[in-house]
């Protein structure tokens, strides 16, 4: 028992990194579509995909097998058992009867249920919560020493090195991440800008919407301010245009306005961007910053995470963090006079952005489709339908599985014939036992000199003590081939 589980915990440690080999490779696949299929790349990628399936099949093969070593064990306990048992009775030349026969059997029934098939499903769950608490990073990043205030009107610019937890400080005041010591108190709606910039498959208009009645004004306010009116030019519907899966695929710089321009229109109380001037070019960041935040965001408290440093000068505080907690705070001019750290973070963003920058370069920033021609069907508001069956699985499934493996009739022909010759295998080895039980009575009660039990129809009270040990023995050999038999069947 000890020896399978052992190589059950080894084979589950197995499947589960065959399998993450497998997830990472398949949405690399999926992020890089474009460029598998640009480089036709697919038979590459749909060889080495089916490598790691083939692998990770044989893993769950092996995992298979330890399941019917398993069920087998829990199947064949009661009968090896007796075999043990009876045998060493035999052996021994020990008497019994079916009185014995049936208390041991309710016995060895009670301590099969819990003994083996609920000790064995607890150490299964035991190894997977073991191979998934294995899996489980403990990470030790957390923020601290973060104290500051805002008001409507104010402009809150966060700085920090990649890591220092800028992102992790909007969150949690979002309440995606715990807080464990420590409270937050916004007052007012809020609304979150994050830094992976998302849209759904609908038109530009749906996706800015996002749920609000439609106004007029609001709506061409904050598209002008998002700087998306130009883009509204180069779409064949302009707002209408259906983007996503189905439609026109939009740029980053594209994505990140949407998404700007969908908080905006919430007219929120508080608004935490997390970055949004990175996805864009330096002339389309300056006509974020001045339309969107400086203007439209006037009257609002906006906290900004950035790494764009020719905005500070702009903002009532800067929080400088590093390695989760907050090392400065205060105006643009009292941190350059008050410190030299601040000057180098500064050049240190400042390189970092200039690097941003060549890569956001290299990038296409005009809109592509799925196809070079685009037709209008395409481009129209298409819904795909959902459907779903609820209740019992229907006969035509199972069928189909019949179907797949020996045929229909076959498939019942083999079952019924392997499930009949089981249980009529079971109830001969009970009957066999009982008889050998009702033998082993009547001899013990004839050399008990009990004269009354004397039976015409039975042979044994008529022999001798060799007779006896024959009989005796042709009864266990014929009751070790019926649960040996058995227990192949099962």
């Amino acid at each position: 028992m000890t020896l399978l589980l052992t190589v059950y915990i080894h084979h589950r440690n197995n499947i589960l990194q065959v399998t993450d080999q497998r997830v990472k490779i398949m949405s690399e696949i999926i992020k890089s579509i474009r460029i598998v299929k640009m480089y036709c790349w697919e038979m590459a990628f749909d060889k080495k995909i089916r490598h790691v399936r083939r692998c990770e099949t044989i893993q769950y093969m092996f995992s298979l097998i330890f399941d019917c070593v398993q069920m087998l064990f829990s199947h064949t306990y009661i009968n090896v058992t007796f075999l043990m048992m009876y045998g060493t009775m035999w052996w021994l030349n020990i008497r019994f009867d079916i009185r014995f026969f049936a208390v041991a059997s309710c016995l060895l029934g009670h301590m099969r249920l819990t003994v083996v098939e609920f000790f064995n499903n607890a150490v299964k769950d035991l190894v997977h919560y073991m191979a998934a608490q294995k899996r489980i990073q403990n990470g030790s990043f957390c923020l601290k020493n973060i104290v500051f205030d805002a008001h409507p009107g104010d402009l809150i610019c966060i700085i920090g090195p990649v890591g220092a937890g800028k992102s992790s400080l909007l969150q949690t005041l979002t309440g995606e991440i715990a807080i464990f010591d420590g409270k937050v108190r916004m007052y007012g709606s809020f609304c979150y800008v994050p830094q992976e910039s998302w849209i759904f498959s609908s038109t530009i208009k749906m996706n800015i919407l996002f749920g609000k009645a439609y106004d007029h004004n609001l709506f061409w306010t904050v598209v002008k301010a998002t700087a998306l009116d130009t883009d509204f030019v180069q779409l064949p519907d302009e707002e209408n245009t259906l983007v996503g899966d189905q439609g026109v695929m939009l740029s980053g710089g594209q994505k990140a306005r949407v998404s700007m321009a969908r908080a905006l229109y919430r007219n929120a109380d508080i608004y935490l961007l997390d970055d949004p001037l990175s996805a864009v070019d330096v002339k389309v960041a300056k006509h974020l910053f001045q339309k969107s935040i400086k203007i439209y965001l006037a009257d609002k408290i906006c906290i900004l995470v950035t790494h764009q440093i020719q905005f500070l000068q702009n903002a009532t505080k800067i929080i400088v963090l590093n390695n989760g907690e907050m090392v400065q705070i205060g105006s643009y001019t009292d941190l350059l006079a008050s410190s030299s750290s601040f000057a180098r973070l500064l050049d240190d963003i400042h390189q970092f952005e200039q690097q941003h920058s060549i890569e956001l370069h290299q990038q296409q920033s005009i809109i592509s489709s799925t196809s070079s021609d685009v037709d209008e069907e395409t481009l129209a508001l298409s819904k795909n339908v959902e459907t779903k069956h609820k209740g019992i699985v229907k006969w035509h499934v199972y069928v189909a599985y019949l179907k797949a493996g020996v045929g229909i009739i076959m498939g019942l022909f083999i079952v019924l014939i392997v499930s009949s010759v089981r249980e009529a295998t079971s109830i001969f080895c009970s009957w066999w036992l009982a008889k050998w039980s009702d033998d082993e009575s009547y001899r013990y009660r004839i050399l008990n000199n009990c004269t009354s039990v004397q039976n015409t129809n039975n042979t044994v009270w008529s022999m001798n003590n060799t007779e006896w040990n024959n009989h005796r023995n042709r009864r266990f050999y014929i009751y070790c081939g019926l649960y040996l038999n058995n227990d192949r069947i099962v």
